[in-house]
């Protein structure tokens, strides 16, 4: 399979997944509203919450991980990667070790006062933090064999046990709704026990599939090594940590102003856009192991090309998505959920704005960790994310509401967006010229378009409960169309046909 046949496939795959979990999440988050209530599911997204802030570290060891192994691919030196997932997985333990005797010092000075939290839910409260952090210490375990599955481009494989992830979530919170017991702990445990079945997946897989995929064993220590990949991943921690900072940090503003209810709408905004923005990751998924290949084979300019394509490929898939559900979004929320919190809609949009301006030039984030340079980038790309704290406190200590809230988030998402642009034309020493030509100016009329039929479909069609169906589906075919006939390449277009003949055959 060639590689932009591979990149096809692996992303098709992907996509699927996304659209099944997507669903099937839609369908487990609402019924968790109705049976938890607005109240426990806020203190549930909170005391989570906390822990994702951590959490930013499993991702950013996986990643890096996963960089090391794909760039080390590129070499075909086996006996190096073996060497690289041992030492990642020391680092991973040692990591869910310090890491767990943290999380659980600091109990007594969340629940005794400092998260507000109602006195008669504090102690649910406190288990589901205890049960949530035994979750991320199996996370942060399991992630080494992720990440050589995703080096490896199974990606077929990945997508197959995230989608048995949404299967099994929402066979157990339909159980949820007659278990008699505590159902906030009950859905706490159930959450760890889709991680338990996750990481058998992964772990038993890899070791019968992959020979880089040994056992911690002291002979393949290395100290070079593991630091090297500490000095990596210390920067990836860094930037992971202000994304995730901004994200909760926002979280414990708005309760601390506002109570656990808008933290019941603003994590279902972010869930909505956690969904949507899987479209995007997933092609990263397929895409980045190649362009770390192609970096560490030497060759520049195949990885520059392959970043500029993620970026183009990624916008696609998130505008055709994105663009009507904003327009959508209200109705969406009021058929998905029985009790739809207030600001919901607010939240949504805020969020999905931000993560396709993050489209624009998410490929050049790629390309700038393949090379495995990493500092500035977190210093002057993450850090100025970091700011939408101090605006979302003033805007509610001087009683402006959360207008303000939302107008900085964005801005500050543009602006990042733009500085990713410079800070890659100056590390990498490419045309800015090029990527808008191979990447923006193909994508400006068909968004538009998007925009347009969303807009109109919207105005003069009157709202009922599957007019967004219409929506979505009507503008995306325009969308497509207009993409295939104007945006893509002749190459691209050869590979599209190439998949419908396969499969045309194959039936």
């Amino acid at each position: 399979m060639d590689n932009k046949t591979r990149i096809l496939v692996n992303t098709l795959a992907q996509y699927t997944k996304t659209i099944i979990n997507m669903v099937l999440s839609l369908y487990s988050t609402r019924l968790v509203l109705r049976v938890l209530g607005v109240e426990d599911y806020g203190i549930y997204n909170l005391v989570a919450g906390i822990i994702a802030m951590l959490s930013f570290i499993v991702s950013s060891l996986s990643v890096s991980t996963q960089r090391f192994i794909s760039y080390n691919q590129g070499k075909n030196d086996v006996n190096h990667i073996k060497k690289i997932f041992v030492n990642s997985l020391f680092l991973h333990l040692a990591v869910a070790i310090i890491f767990s005797v943290v999380l659980f010092s600091i109990t007594s000075f969340l629940f005794d006062g400092y998260l507000n939290i109602p006195s008669n839910r504090v102690d649910a409260a406190l288990v589901t933090y205890i049960i949530v952090v035994v979750s991320l210490m199996l996370t942060f375990i399991g992630a080494p064999y992720r990440a050589l599955v995703v080096s490896h481009e199974n990606i077929v494989y990945s997508s197959i046990i995230q989608v048995l992830d949404g299967v099994i979530k929402v066979v157990l919170v339909i159980i949820l709704q007659y278990v008699s017991f505590d159902k906030l702990i009950t859905y706490a445990f159930f959450t760890l026990l889709i991680q338990i079945v996750n990481f058998l997946c992964f772990s038993i897989y890899c070791k019968m599939k992959y020979e880089e995929c040994v056992l911690i064993n002291i002979k393949y220590f290395n100290k070079d090594t593991l630091l090297s990949m500490i000095g990596f991943t210390g920067w990836q921690i860094y930037g992971v940590a202000c994304l995730s900072f901004r994200q909760q940090g926002v979280a414990i503003v708005l309760n601390k102003f506002l109570g656990t209810a808008i933290n019941a709408a603003y994590g279902l905004g972010f869930q909505v856009s956690s969904y949507l923005n899987f479209i995007a990751t997933s092609l990263s998924s397929a895409i980045r192991p190649q362009l770390m290949k192609a970096e560490g084979g030497g060759n520049r300019n195949k990885m520059l090309l392959l970043s500029f394509e993620e970026s183009k490929i990624a916008l696609i898939l998130t505008t055709s998505l994105l663009i009507p559900c904003c327009f959508e979004i209200e109705g969406m929320l009021k058929i998905w959920l029985t009790e739809v919190p207030a600001y919901s809609s607010l939240f949504c949009r805020m969020f999905m704005i931000c993560t396709m301006l993050d489209m624009t030039t998410t490929g050049l984030y790629s390309a700038i960790y393949s090379t495995g340079k990493i500092r500035n980038y977190s210093l002057f790309l993450q850090t100025p994310k970091l700011l939408v704290l101090l605006f979302a406190y003033l805007s509610l200590q001087l009683g402006h509401g959360l207008k303000w809230l939302v107008v900085s988030y964005v801005l500050i998402e543009a602006t990042c967006a733009f500085l990713r642009l410079l800070l890659a034309k100056h590390q990498l020493n490419f045309s800015l010229s090029l990527y808008f030509n191979k990447c923006i100016s193909k994508l400006i009329l068909p968004i538009s378009s998007c925009c347009i039929v969303s807009y109109l479909i919207t105005s003069f069609i009157p709202e009922f409960n599957s007019r967004f169906f219409i929506t979505i589906s009507i503008s995306a075919f325009i969308q497509y169309i207009i993409i295939y006939v104007y945006s893509l390449d002749n190459i691209e277009k050869d590979v599209i046909q190439s998949m419908i003949n396969k499969i045309k055959n194959k039936k």
